[in-house]
């Protein structure tokens, strides 16, 4: 185990509740970019103390938002080790070597700095092989060796090992405070995810892959000028009326032989072009559905014989499978290439596609997912789970106060200054390539929802990629895949459970 720490602690008492207070005006987790507020703070002015105080408005923005932990906590001369990926992507999410004058990247390392000076401490990296991960963990901890304060890792892995009973729960842990907007409080993450009370892996900005891939849908705007008869689809967005029968309809406008071979392929235009991977699967959330989710008893229950999750198969087929779409064999970075190419119309992925089409010709234009129909409540997406990093505390750690207001810390600096550079900066202002794509990026950024069976696919026999394999295949047979593999993930949901009594 880490050796004890002798935490100095200069002052812990009336932060919180002065912080409580500031806060109540906030609503909870709403973006306070756009809806700012107003707290007052009171001021004496010099030289004569019996004049009326004077008042000055502060206006709370995402890179000055507060959080609730003891302004004057400290753990001087302490150290915070945090596990991750040695491989690449992973490795770049937490570490930057240097500033570089790269936004997102001195972003990063000035996060690591401001909580370094806050609390007194260094932060150091254990870095890990992504294929290593969970032997090591497991193993190290069995052993009753807690070799880091914090760990980053794929969904997967965490929820692995979590079910094993080797990690702290998070809906216990001290300083964390899930109505933060880090931990995105509108999505409901504890309550989607948590089993019996019991939440092991967490994730929210303090990841930004978890920002990153959120998923959109992009559009060649010189494509769609060769057709007057598409409407404004920004507009169409904000009517509620950006629907998949209107992205079906518009993608058949397109179909153009270019290579003038008599063949359709992928030298030609085409109106939709994707490939069967995680955009594919979220089309699920997007249509307001779940794969599982809580009943209002609170039991866990897979939704697949949902009834509009038939709907959504037969539309999904009408698209994917029509002669106006090109599935590239390629995955993503096939895709990607395909529509900066000019290639087709429309196209989907995570928000990080927006970087790959930099130095794409053609304009581009970023709305979210379509609904399934118009009398859909919002729009709404997931995120790559198996991109995402997700974060755990050893249940043998010895001292959870530690490891927790570091974590917070972290996480709130990342809402402040990581995200800011990425979502707010790079995307919206680098990236995008007109001012009603920020728009855009706002709605879908607030419609991110957590499902519990993506989360833990992993542990339900793939149950989220049941629809993906029925329309790949092509053999409109999703009633009798889901009675057949609907059965095995019953099977495994109830053994998973029973882990978390």
């Amino acid at each position: 185990m880490l050796n004890n720490r002798f935490r100095r602690v200069l002052a812990l008492a009336i932060c919180a509740l002065t912080l409580t207070g500031s806060l109540a005006a906030c609503s909870g987790g709403d973006d306070p970019a756009k809806n700012p507020v107003s707290p007052v703070i009171t001021t004496a002015p010099s030289g004569d103390t019996t004049t009326p105080a004077e008042t000055e408005p502060v206006v709370i923005t995402r890179e000055n938002y507060p959080d609730s932990l003891p302004q004057n906590l400290r753990f001087d001369g302490e150290t915070f080790t945090m596990m991750l990926s040695s491989d690449a992507s992973k490795r770049d999410e937490f570490i930057a070597e240097q500033l570089t004058a790269e936004i997102v990247n001195d972003a990063t390392l000035k996060r690591e700095q401001a909580v370094e000076d806050r609390f007194g401490i260094q932060i150091e990296w254990l870095e890990v092989a992504n294929s290593a991960k969970v032997t090591t963990i497991r193993n190290s901890l069995n052993a009753g060796m807690v070799d880091f304060d914090l760990v980053a890792s794929e969904t997967d892995h965490l929820v692995t090992l979590g079910a094993e009973g080797l990690f702290m729960n998070w809906i216990d842990a001290p300083y964390i405070d899930f109505t933060m907007p880090w931990w995105n409080p509108d999505s409901n993450m504890v309550d989607s995810l948590s089993i019996n009370g019991q939440l092991y892996s967490i994730t929210g900005d303090l990841s930004r892959l978890f920002v990153q891939k959120h998923f959109a849908c992009y559009f060649n705007k010189n494509i769609m000028g060769d057709h007057p008869e598409i409407p404004d689809l920004y507009q169409m967005v904000l009517d509620g009326k950006w629907t998949i029968d209107r992205l079906t309809e518009y993608s058949q406008l397109v179909k153009e032989d270019l290579n003038g071979d008599q063949q359709m392929n992928e030298e030609d235009r085409f109106g939709f072009a994707s490939y069967y991977a995680t955009p594919f699967d979220n089309w699920i959330i997007a249509f307001g559905q779940n794969v599982a989710s809580k009943d209002e008893n609170g039991e866990i229950k897979f939704n697949l014989s949902n009834p509009k999750m038939y709907d959504l198969c037969e539309r999904l087929t009408a698209l994917y499978k029509g002669e106006n779409t090109f599935i590239h064999s390629g995955g993503r970075s096939g895709t990607t290439t395909f529509f900066v190419e000019n290639h087709a119309l429309f196209t989907v992925g995570g928000f990080e596609w927006a970087t790959g089409m930099r130095d794409m010709t053609n304009d581009f234009g970023i709305i979210p997912y379509p609904k399934l129909t118009e009398d859909q409540e919002g729009y709404y997406t997931g995120y790559s789970a198996a991109g995402a990093s997700v974060f755990a505390i050893a249940e043998l750690h010895d001292d959870k106060e530690f490891a927790c207001a570091v974590t917070e810390a972290l996480a709130a600096e990342s809402y402040r200054k990581v995200t800011t550079a990425y979502f707010e900066t790079a995307l919206k202002e680098k990236y995008a390539r007109d001012s009603q794509a920020s728009q855009m990026l706002d709605i879908i950024r607030e419609g991110v929802v957590f499902d519990f069976g993506f989360f833990y696919s992993s542990q339900l026999n793939a149950c989220d990629n049941i629809m993906r394999s029925v329309v790949s295949e092509g053999k409109n047979n999703y009633a009798s895949a889901v009675a057949i593999l609907g059965r095995v993930c019953e099977k495994r949901l109830e053994t998973l459970v029973g882990k978390y009594q």
